[in-house]
């Protein structure tokens, strides 16, 4: 309860800042290390205490058992280790070999109307099978390696039992009951099996043990990388000064390229200022950077150099939650949260003023449109806004972006999607 909405802020950052680009399996492999600490498995790693009393009483009974009940656990951590040594690089490929179809998988069905008009589907489907094809190979070969050891495992445990059944045997009728009884036997017996119990369970409950390990070493890598911000005292009465001053921003290189001498920049040595009430366009070509700009303007990616400033305060350095009051933002590719129209318009909130949601979808052109969906501004507009055509997720974005009146509005490609008269609105909606 405590550490899921950490984890939970950490991936949807990371994503937005491109600290890490496997940021959105973070959830995962907080489910994979949740999973293992609930699982009744984890029991096994308490009992293991208990094995070292157990082998000591078996000592106490007679040392020759004790002996041999060491060499049987000797045995069984050896094979434990092995089945590690044997399954656990399989076991990483097949998780990403899963990763990567989860990939294909999730862009296929975000393309399922490019799909399905183009008759694409022999085509993805065979993209996606060949990783889940690998998955599962990889997935067997563990499973068949895991599952040998694991039978070798449980036969040294009864071979064990036996052996000390016989040894036993053979001790009280040797000395006649002197040296052990018979009830010492039969207890020993018992014993043996419950103390060599936990490392034979060890191998069963190492293959989710090394997953669980793997996740959070993921979860501790993203942690270690992600750079969280050095927020800055807010500022009051904020009345929508923006000045940009000789930024630069290059494309960030994984780290498991080599990285260039010179940086690629996108942005360079941009400067300008705008005054309250005014509007700004930047033009240009596909790629000029654009999108980049209006990236950095909101603070979403800090620029390499420079600064980026609102009323004075580094837009970067703003506590996201201050800022957002402060701010409206478009983005070029539209993503609406599944819920109803005026959540999305206000931003998620639960319990929206409805006087603030009507004047924003006024501002945005989109009211008369919202009243003609079935529920109006109550509407459910699906997961991620699949009940909605693009021009009425574009009239909500907008809309979102105009909510609450914000001091600085960014809008990239406000006008796509739009018919005349909707483009007409975005363009009255930004004076």
């Amino acid at each position: 309860k405590t550490v899921a909405p950490t984890i939970f802020g950490y991936s949807i950052s990371a994503s937005a800042t491109r600290t890490n680009t496997a940021a959105s399996q973070l959830l995962r492999d907080f489910q994979t290390v949740k999973t293992f600490l609930t699982s009744t498995g984890i029991n096994t790693l308490f009992d293991a205490p208990w094995s070292i009393i157990y082998i000591v009483v078996i000592f106490l009974i007679h040392p020759y058992i004790g002996i041999l009940t060491l060499i049987g656990a000797v045995i069984i951590v050896s094979t434990a280790f092995f089945n590690a040594a044997a399954t656990n690089r399989t076991l990483g490929e097949a998780t990403e070999f899963s990763i990567k179809g989860m990939v294909q998988a999730d862009i296929a069905n975000r393309n399922s109307e490019v799909v399905e008009a183009m008759g694409m589907m022999k085509n993805v489907t065979a993209n996606w099978h060949k990783f889940n094809i690998a998955s599962l190979e990889k997935q067997s070969i563990a499973s068949y390696r895991n599952g040998a050891i694991s039978n070798f495992s449980r036969f040294i445990r009864n071979i064990m039992q036996m052996l000390v059944t016989g040894i036993g045997a053979y001790v009280v009728v040797s000395t006649r009951g002197e040296a052990m009884t018979t009830g010492g036997m039969i207890m020993s017996s018992i014993i043996v099996g419950r103390a060599l119990a936990p490392f034979d369970n060890a191998i069963e409950l190492w293959k989710s043990m090394s997953g669980a390990i793997k996740s959070y070493k993921n979860i501790n890598q993203l942690f270690n990388a992600f750079t969280s911000r050095d927020e800055a005292m807010p500022i009051p009465h904020v009345k929508g000064y923006l000045t940009v001053e000789n930024i630069y921003y290059a494309t960030p290189v994984p780290p498991y390229l080599a990285q260039p001498a010179v940086p690629r920049y996108i942005l360079k040595g941009i400067s300008f200022a705008v005054q309250p009430g005014e509007i700004l366009a930047i033009i240009g070509p596909s790629a000029a950077g654009k999108s980049t700009l209006s990236k950095v303007l909101v603070g979403v990616w800090k620029a390499h150099s420079g600064s980026v400033r609102l009323d004075g305060g580094e837009i970067y350095r703003w506590n996201r939650e201050d800022f957002g009051k402060h701010v409206g933002y478009l983005p070029q590719g539209i993503e609406l949260f599944s819920g109803t129209v005026k959540q999305n318009i206000a931003r998620m909130l639960e319990n929206p003023e409805p006087e603030k949601v009507i004047e924003a979808a006024k501002i945005a052109g989109a009211h008369e449109m919202i009243l003609r969906l079935p529920d109006a501004y109550d509407s459910d507009i699906g997961p991620a806004g699949s009940n909605l055509s693009g021009g009425q997720k574009q009239r909500i974005g907008l809309a979102r972006a105009f909510y609450g009146n914000p001091k600085l509005i960014i809008l990239d490609e406000p006008n796509a999607n739009l018919d005349e008269a909707g483009e007409a609105f975005s363009i009255v909606g930004g004076r």
